[in-house]
């Protein structure tokens, strides 16, 4: 029986947060595995942890008005810099940490005497406070002493540096080849072993239902084409391209064949045709949500494989992307989506046609249910995870 500790800042609001759920339930499948989960909410429990988490997310989300503009659009976050978990408590034969960042600082990582696995899901652990940023920006940060976001991120460089050097055995898994890569060029991680597990997907529960049952259930029209975009703040998110977003629902202002639906963002009555939806954890709606879609298109400027795109493409709904992070690695170009090679709107109009388009649409939708089974499901994940196990 292997006991396996999971450690994660939460389990809602998708992204990292999520996967660390979805591994929990993926190693679950295994009757060897016996799993337990903790996140903030358990280490608050103690009111001296508590207090300390307290302070350091109050410093992380203050320090931040001193960044510049153009900083504050990329999710920047220092390392949290308390310790506070009692390692004798642990008799696990293993420790997985998901998305730590702000709630566990490595000085409590290092300090466990068992085999550990660190899951990358952007590029925090390559870098100093920013999560996504130019493979220039790889080799350690240069200081800058009149420019304090250069400050912060050049000590927050030398605070992982230092402490992860203390623990050469650590194994960092990547969820994608791309952030595999990007690790292994990255001056933190190139002496570390990476090893790579796609993002869990629960298949069985993310798929296909009636489109027109869907779109009732959510008060959408029937015999429209709806294409759905998904970020946190919707159109406002620089990041996700919510600004490219907008420009593609004005250019088709005069075409009443086609809506579009926002979620992430309150609803907003300003946009004609446009639909607006903020209800993230509400898993059930969700499916409704990407099953009354025709098309799900992410516009980001930095990404690496968001649930949104591996969620819908379970339900069968065909993807367009611009060629950011491992988006390739989700989306195969004209098999069941669309990768786009640049930013203009002519070829994103262009790709939402190719793709609606009746002697397409029914491949598209086939190729993305099945890529997702095959790459992203509970049993794909729970093998390649064994594999890194036993060689550890």
């Amino acid at each position: 029986m292997q006991k396996i500790l999971v450690i994660t800042k939460q389990t809602t609001n998708g992204g990292g947060f999520k996967s660390s759920l979805e591994f929990t339930n993926a190693l679950k499948l295994s009757v060897n595995n016996k799993v337990e989960l903790f996140t903030e909410k358990k280490a608050c429990e103690n009111k001296f942890t508590f207090l300390k988490i307290s302070i350091f997310n109050a410093i992380n989300k203050y320090i931040k008005i001193f960044f510049r503009n153009k900083n504050r659009e990329i999710t920047s976050t220092i390392p949290q810099v308390f310790r506070f978990l009692n390692h004798k408590k642990y008799s696990h034969n293993i420790i997985l940490i998901h998305y730590i960042y702000e709630f566990l600082s490595l000085r409590d990582v290092i300090l466990f005497k068992k085999p550990i696995l660190i899951f990358i899901n952007d590029m925090w652990f390559f870098g100093g406070i920013k999560h996504f940023f130019p493979s220039s920006l790889l080799k350690k940060p240069k200081i800058n002493i009149i420019n304090f976001f250069k400050i912060i991120d050049y000590i927050s460089w030398l605070f992982k540096k230092k402490y992860l050097s203390k623990k050469k055995e650590i194994v960092f898994i990547a969820s994608s080849e791309w952030l595999k890569k990007k690790a292994l060029k990255s001056d933190m991680l190139k002496n570390y072993n990476i090893e790579k597990i796609n993002t869990p997907v629960n298949t069985k529960f993310w798929k296909k239902i009636n489109k027109k049952e869907a779109r009732s259930k959510l008060n959408l029209p029937v015999n429209k084409k709806l294409i759905l975009f998904v970020a946190k703040d919707g159109l406002k998110n620089y990041r996700k391209g919510g600004d490219i977003f907008l420009k593609i629902i004005n250019s088709y202002k005069h075409e009443s064949n086609l809506n579009f639906l926002i979620l992430g963002q309150k609803k907003e009555n300003t946009h004609k045709g446009v639909f607006f939806y903020d209800f993230q954890s509400d898993e059930k709606k969700l499916r409704d949500l990407y099953n009354s879609a025709d098309l799900v298109i992410c516009l980001s400027r930095y990404e690496n494989i968001p649930y949104s795109t591996l969620e819908s493409m379970s339900c069968g709904i065909p993807n367009i992307s611009f060629d950011v992070g491992g988006m390739k690695e989700a989306i195969r170009h004209k098999k069941n989506g669309i990768i786009l090679k640049n930013f203009s709107e002519k070829s994103v109009k262009n790709s939402i046609s190719w793709c609606l388009s009746k002697n397409n649409y029914y491949n598209l939708s086939k190729n993305s249910i099945k890529h997702i089974q095959k790459e992203f499901s509970y049993e794909k994940i729970l093998k390649d995870y064994n594999k890194i196990q036993k060689q550890i």
